[in-house]
């Protein structure tokens, strides 16, 4: 007798377990119908871009604090609603490899001349290291 009620409670129990799966699954679809939209324009660089760290190391008061960071690039779609009415996306990726080499080509071609004089400063022997300040100023030039 309790070896059938155990076979009863397991089979009920692995009913129940498939009806929670199909009502996840049947939700699931129903919310992605819901939410796509059609687009008008796919999606397309904006050709900004950001750096991202931990979040401990992004919201630190200190500026030197070693840390691996990742650089993202922003993307942007218009799609239309169910309405007609069309929206605006934005979509923060990964970078890809050549946009990574044109970000950091353009961070040296720009700080170019910095570099050099200081390479030629290091092989004269009287290098000075840079103030926080003078850094901050060099990588502000940089960025405008």
């Amino acid at each position: 007798m309790i070896g059938l009620l155990a076979i009863l409670f397991g089979l009920g129990c692995l009913f129940g377990a498939l009806c929670l799966f199909i009502y996840q699954e049947v939700q699931r679809k129903r919310a992605s119908v819901m939410h796509e939209l059609t687009p008008i324009i796919e999606w397309r660089p904006t050709l900004r871009m950001d750096a991202r760290a931990e979040a401990h190391i992004e919201t630190a008061d200190a500026d030197d604090i070693p840390a691996t960071w990742l650089l993202h690039s922003e993307e942007v779609r218009l799609v239309a609603s169910a309405g007609g009415v069309p929206h605006v996306e934005l979509r923060w990726r990964p970078s890809t490899r050549r946009e990574v080499r044109t970000f950091v080509a353009n961070y040296h071609r720009v700080m170019d001349e910095e570099i050099k004089g200081r390479l030629q400063a290091m092989h004269a022997g009287d290098l000075v290291p840079l103030e926080r300040d003078q850094y901050d100023r060099l990588t502000q030039q940089a960025a405008e």
